[in-house]
């Protein structure tokens, strides 16, 4: 495969990343609260602590942290409640959209 080829798959796949992103936020409110407190934080939190810091319900944040990891937005250190969370570097581009 030539290198224009392969640059073009990458921004092909970049342009779908995104979109499942930005169509999580859009279809999901609990899960733009999220990553709204995650901007305005560090960008890191512990499970358990983004649950007292949102008054949200546990299993419902554990459901949404699943969201926005599987559209890429977050990452974690481990699994559940009980792992870090915090942005990927698709979410600070996210943020670059939104400020523009």
């Amino acid at each position: 495969m030539n290198a224009a080829v392969e640059k073009e798959e990458q921004e092909l796949c970049m342009s779908n990343e995104m979109f499942l992103a930005l169509q999580t936020l859009k279809e999901d409110s609990e899960a733009t609260r999220v990553f709204e407190e995650l901007k305005r934080s560090s960008g890191t939190y512990s499970g358990w602590e983004l649950a007292r810091t949102l008054g949200a319900n546990p299993e419902a944040l554990e459901k949404t942290l699943g969201k926005l990891k599987e559209a890429r937005i977050v990452d974690s250190n481990g699994q559940g409640l009980d792992g870090i969370y915090y942005l990927t570097d698709l979410a600070f581009q996210l943020r670059l959209i939104q400020a523009a």
